[in-house]
């Protein structure tokens, strides 16, 4: 869009909001300078940007709330990951090992064709024992998500004090 005309990205932007019609933006790339009074600055962390934002203090106190409900629902997802994590751990210790050395050992003491079914036993179980580690392995790296999200929204909170 700006290669094409030689305008800046400035310009292009200015070009949408008036094609928009909405009123025109001044772009300050200067840093939050002395907030005014009764306002609070916060600045947000989204996906690597950062936003600064300022706060009235009237409102203060929902915007409080409502990072309080959001990092209560990461600390929750976090759990409930944690235990899918944990489950699967115990299926693959419970379930999938044991049927897996069975079949070894079915294997090693059964001539002919119930070789077979020990055979079909050890990898069914190597195959449950092998999903298992990793829906844990994947299941804890979305736990660690859910409570790094947590840990900024609780920053939020505070800073809202």
């Amino acid at each position: 869009m700006s290669g094409e005309n030689g305008e800046s990205p400035k310009a292009d932007l200015q070009a949408l909001w008036a094609k928009l019609g909405l009123p025109q933006l001044s772009i300050s790339s200067s840093p939050l300078g002395i907030p005014p009074a009764h306002v609070t600055p916060l600045t947000l962390n989204i996906d690597g940007l950062e936003i600064s934002v300022l706060v009235p203090d009237a409102a203060k106190q929902a915007y409080r709330q409502t990072f309080k409900v959001l990092a209560r629902r990461e600390k929750r997802r976090a759990a409930d990951a944690g235990n899918a994590a944990n489950t699967s751990i115990l299926v693959c210790g419970s379930l999938g090992a044991p049927l897996a050395t069975s079949g070894v050992i079915a294997l090693s003491t059964s001539p002919g064709p119930p070789a077979i079914l020990a055979i079909l036993a050890t990898g069914t179980g190597g195959l449950i024992a092998l999903g298992g580690l990793f829906w844990a392995h994947w299941m804890n790296k979305k736990k660690f998500a859910h409570e790094e999200r947590l840990e900024q929204y609780l920053e939020v909170v505070e800073e809202m004090k």
